[in-house]
């Protein structure tokens, strides 16, 4: 078929040479932030690790912010069909990588699109 196989999953070629290390995992429990759950290594591509919320909501998600593009994003999740893509979510134009749901693509489980994005409710 073309498409490369994870498991039982199929993946699409998105023609990144590779995504960083790392997880869309919550990263806030409460009050706290907690940027290891992300599983993020430093130096692994542009940026660095985040904890993205929405502007109103209790949600959050990792991200890695100062992105340049699409292929310093994590890859895709395993369920869902948001797509990872490194937008400008920042005041004064700072970027960040989010999953982008806002034409009806699905969050993976778990997660809900708010704002745009998808996040894990707190």
């Amino acid at each position: 078929t073309g498409e490369p196989t994870t498991g039982s999953q199929t993946t699409v070629d998105d023609g990144c040479p590779g995504h960083p290390s790392g997880d869309w995992a919550a990263c806030q429990h409460g009050s706290m932030t907690d940027n290891t759950l992300c599983g993020w290594t430093a130096g692994a591509g542009n940026g660095k690790i985040t904890c993205l919320s929405p502007s109103s909501g209790a949600f959050n998600v990792c991200g890695i912010r100062d992105c340049i593009d699409d292929c310093d994003c994590f890859a895709a999740p395993l369920t869902g069909t948001a797509i990872p893509s490194c937008e400008v979510v920042f005041g004064g134009g700072g970027t960040a990588c989010v999953l982008y749901c806002v034409n009806g693509q699905q969050c993976p489980d778990g997660m809900e699109c708010a704002s745009g994005y998808c996040y894990w409710p707190s």
